[in-house]
């Protein structure tokens, strides 16, 4: 899927947002589009991104904001994710630096509103995980500062900001 269709895919959700009737046309024709092509590596040309949708990327994902901590999603089978903290993160649990479950995660731009399976720049993203599984079976959430940037990571970049945060 190309440039073209993935923003005819980010109108389809603003139209579905607004309960507007010709949605279910045009959903019907991007999912011909998706079934024909299937999904895209990345929503566009570069690796870096305005919208990561859980439900149609695959691929390892580092989620910035103006906070020292990153949040790592890979979605390239099982989805998982990591709080990667850094030297300046104050608050702290017991399943940071360690891949989780990732259960669900939402971006909302009021607190309110929320964009399940989304997580956008400007927006605060809410991470669902499940990082005790038996012996925890409790859901764990972070929520992060306004995410500042996406971007898809290759196996080697990943493998380097672990080692450069001294997580193995």
């Amino acid at each position: 899927m190309g440039i073209e269709a993935w923003w005819r895919q980010a109108e389809v959700d603003a139209r579905a947002a607004a309960n507007d009737p010709q949605d279910r046309a045009e959903v019907a024709s991007v999912l011909r589009d998706l079934a024909a092509t299937g999904p895209p590596a990345v929503a566009h040309d570069t690796r870096t991104m305005e919208r990561l949708d859980l439900r149609i990327e695959r691929g390892i994902f580092v989620i910035r904001s103006e906070s020292d901590t990153v949040y790592l999603v890979d979605i390239r089978s099982l989805p998982r994710v990591m709080r990667l903290t850094g030297p300046r993160t104050h608050s702290r649990g017991w399943w940071d630096d360690q891949w989780a479950p990732l259960v669900k995660v939402f971006s909302s731009p009021d607190g309110e509103t929320t964009e399940a399976g989304i997580i956008r720049v400007g927006r605060r993203a809410t991470y669902v995980a499940d990082p005790g599984g038996m012996a925890d079976p409790n859901e764990h959430w972070w929520a992060s500062r306004v995410v500042s940037s996406i971007e898809q990571l290759t196996d080697e970049e990943l493998s380097e900001l672990l080692a450069e945060r001294g997580v193995q």
